[in-house]
């Protein structure tokens, strides 16, 4: 798996991962843990193992492991000079950071590998990836790629435009070995429309992981 990940991940980034549940909800900073005081039980064992996860990759990029608490619109408030991204699958939790000086900014979306229904692709999708999508022979699966794509992206910028975007406001293309591009239909300051997103998406460990990068 770690090999799968450094591919997806390119330079500068460092990755790390944690089963959920397998995580005391004890190893939560006071900071992290008021933010799912009053979640359920799920979403607290999500949250230890992501933060434990991104801890892990903090000491990996030569830092040592501190709290992550929850800043504006839910995202994680990373240390000063450090960029970063979590995700979580209902058992897997995984955490992607790099230097700031490396990239401006990370985002990373991992999704299982599993059919999107077919009710729900005109609300991911610009009408040019509708038309595609639609053409494609294995549209269902290939609609998840998507998704998780957007949601990378979209973790991507959020630090730097601070809007939760639309999936219509962009626009993606994937070629055939993995690697994305996704283009801004509409601004988001400092972003102009045409301006993108670049990145990788594969199947890691049975799961789609995308990673974008600014």
């Amino acid at each position: 798996m770690t090999e799968a990940l450094r591919a997806l991940a390119g330079p500068g980034v460092h990755l790390a991962s944690r089963a959920v549940g397998a995580v005391s909800e004890a190893r939560l900073h006071p900071l992290e843990r008021e933010a799912v005081a009053r979640a359920i039980d799920k979403r607290r064992r999500e949250m230890a193992a992501g933060r434990e996860a991104a801890r892990d990759a903090l000491v990996q990029l030569g830092l040592a492991p501190t709290a992550i608490p929850v800043g504006p619109g839910g995202a994680p408030r990373w240390p000063a000079g450090v960029v970063g991204s979590i995700t979580h699958t209902e058992a897997w939790a995984l955490a992607a950071v790099a230097r700031a000086e490396d990239a401006r900014g990370l985002g990373i979306d991992a999704e299982p590998d599993a059919p999107l229904e077919a009710e729900l692709w005109e609300s991911i999708t610009t009408a040019a990836e509708l038309t595609r999508l639609r053409a494609a022979a294995d549209a269902p699966r290939l609609a998840r790629r998507l998704f998780c794509v957007k949601e990378a992206a979209y973790k991507c910028q959020f630090p730097l435009s601070g809007q939760l975007l639309e999936f219509t406001d962009l626009e993606v293309a994937i070629d055939p070995v993995g690697r994305f591009a996704a283009r801004y239909a509409r601004p988001a300051p400092p972003f102009v429309i045409g301006d993108t997103i670049a990145g990788r998406v594969g199947m890691v460990d049975g799961r789609w992981v995308a990673i974008a990068r600014l």
